[in-house]
This record gives structure tokens, sequence and C-alpha cells, in this order.
């Protein structure tokens, strides 16, 4: 069996991944198709309405994403991304990590800003990790996002590593996030998926977890992390760069956007 702290630092990383790379949902109105193109060439812009709707998330059900991620901390691996529960004010991401990480997160939006996360169940091998209660405050992902502007979220989160019983012990994790995000401007780049002009933005995190474990008080943990994704109307996050005690960069390989 992992360990509780490997989840924690598979859940760090996942928490990093998930904030920035996030296509959000399409909710009601008609999108056009988008599929990877080849090198080199840009994309159309599918179209979006309803309070979930964001220029540089436009998505819709059906639509999955394919990362390769690389870190000196770990394995490469890969992940495919997929959107489920679809409603006009939430929606919930799941990524799937090569060989054996879940993630699924549900994110509230409010007239196109997001706000992760809500929920969210986390599965490593046979070790689980839910998050039972979320406060936020703030927005993760702004309606408009522009060179020079500034935003931020809290996230105040209790996240239950023994959910269904499985163990001997009761391990509560209560976890504080700030986030605060600069968008930086626009710039080309290229990956595997195709050249694109990117937003460029950048995220600081400080994450504070403290461990309790059947009711007594264990280990406070800070992370930082500064999280860098080059954003692309239509399309979402196709690169991104984590740096501080969380090292790992994904790249978009693939994309298919009904």
């Amino acid at each position: 069996m992992k360990t509780i702290w490997s989840i924690l630092l598979v859940f760090s990383m996942l928490f990093g991944l998930a904030a920035c790379n996030l296509p959000t949902s399409s909710m009601g109105g008609a999108s056009q198709g988008a599929t990877t193109p080849a090198a080199g060439q840009t994309t159309s812009i599918p179209s979006s309405s309803g309070a979930c709707a964001n220029p540089y998330f436009p998505a819709s059900a059906g639509a999955t994403w394919t990362y390769a991620n690389t870190s000196p901390m770990a394995p490469a691996s890969t992940t495919t991304r997929t959107l489920t529960n679809i409603s006009p004010s939430s929606f919930t991401v799941n990524d799937a990590t090569t060989p054996d990480i879940n993630v699924a997160v549900r994110w509230t939006c409010q007239g196109g800003n997001l706000a992760w996360l809500d929920t969210a169940t986390i599965t490593a091998g046979d070790v689980s990790l839910a998050v039972s209660s979320a406060t936020t405050t703030g927005t993760l992902i702004p309606a408009v996002m522009q060179a020079g502007g500034n935003w931020s979220e809290k996230l105040e989160l209790i996240a239950d590593s023994n959910p269904n019983g499985k163990y001997p012990h009761a391990i509560v994790q209560l976890n504080d996030t700030q986030i605060d995000c600069t968008a930086n401007g626009k710039e080309s780049i290229t990956v595997k998926a195709g050249t694109f002009e990117a937003l460029k933005v950048t995220c600081v995190y400080v994450i504070v977890t403290k461990t309790t474990i059947d009711l007594n008080p264990g280990a406070t943990v800070t992370n930082n992390l500064t999280i860098t994704d080059w954003y692309v109307a239509g399309i979402g996050s196709v690169k991104t760069e984590k740096t501080g005690d969380i090292i790992e960069t994904n790249e978009l390989t693939a994309y298919s956007i009904p």
C-alpha cells in the first residue's frame, strides 16, 4: 500500500494541475468542433454560453485533452481529461493519470468566473482521499483574463484519507490554500499538439496542510508552488510548468472538442 504522505504529495501535484489546466464546460451553447491541428497550425475557437463559459476554456460534453507529464520527482506519465456532470452552474473534471491515479474535481461557476473546488475524490492504487468540505473565496479563473490582470482564490478544505473505513486509523487533513495569479501577456508556444498564440498566466500557491490521526494533531506541512500556464482561447492550457516544492511540466499532446 502506498503511504498516506505519497497520496498527499500526489494530491498536491494534481491540485496544481487541475487548478491551472482546466478547460471549462460549455453550458447550453452550440460549439464549433475542434481537434488537434497539425504542428504549426492554429485551430478555430468554439463558441460557448452560460454561467461557466470562459473565453479561454470553451469546451463541451465529450471533449478530451491528453497531457504528457514529466518531472525529476516521478516517472513520466500521461493524463487524460474528460468532463462530466455538466450543469448551468458547475461541472466535474475527471483526470486519469497513468498508471493508477484518478482525480474527480467539481468546479462551480458564476458569470464566467470559475472557482475550484467544491468537492473532489482522489484515488492512487489502493488508497483514497475524499474532500468532504470546501469553502472557496474569490476566483481561480476569472471571466476576463488579460495582460497585467491580477486575481486570487482562497480555499479551506477538509479531506478524509480513510473515507471507506478501510484502514485502522482515521486520518483527516485540513488544507488552507492561498492562490495569487497574474496574467503576464501573450506568447507564441509550440507543443506536440501544435503552435499557438497563448496567454501566459503565473499563479503562486501557499498550501498549508494539518494532519489529524485518530483525533490527535499530527504534522503541519507548508508547500510553496509556482504554476505557470499558457492558455489558448478555445482550447485551454497547452502547457504547464510547476516549480517550488513540486517540479513538473505538462504539455498538451492531443485534444478533441466536439
